[in-house]
């Protein structure tokens, strides 16, 4: 567990599964999370002081950096294939995030939300 260091009620969790999970509290659901992040169980995570990175320490031997992909970034995704570059799906998927943030006044996590 990772309290988040500028926004009091955020937090990150890491499960025995190598999952993290983003949590606000008072809400029942999760925010966002990645199933996969790591191979093993997740030992320890710590955020960077200003909040914008998340790091994970697993029983996989690795340690890994999380942050936000900024608009205009290209998403890599591995597959059997080989690398698949989706630029303009994360385009799109920034554009609804900004107009659901438009429309609602809900939580917005920084770096990571």
């Amino acid at each position: 567990l990772a309290w988040h260091p500028i926004h009091e009620r955020l937090f990150s969790s890491g499960g025995s599964d190598g999952s993290i999970y983003f949590w606000h509290v008072g809400t029942e659901k999760e925010l966002a999370g990645m199933d996969d992040a790591h191979e093993g169980m997740i030992w320890d995570m710590s955020w960077h002081p200003l909040g914008h990175m998340l790091v994970s320490g697993s029983n996989d031997h690795t340690t890994r950096f999380w942050t936000r992909n900024r608009p205009g970034d290209t998403v890599l995704e591995r597959s059997e294939e080989g690398i698949l570059m989706h630029a303009s799906r994360l385009d799109q998927m920034h554009r609804e995030e900004l107009e659901h943030e438009r429309a609602s006044e809900e939580f917005n996590m920084p770096g990571l939300g």
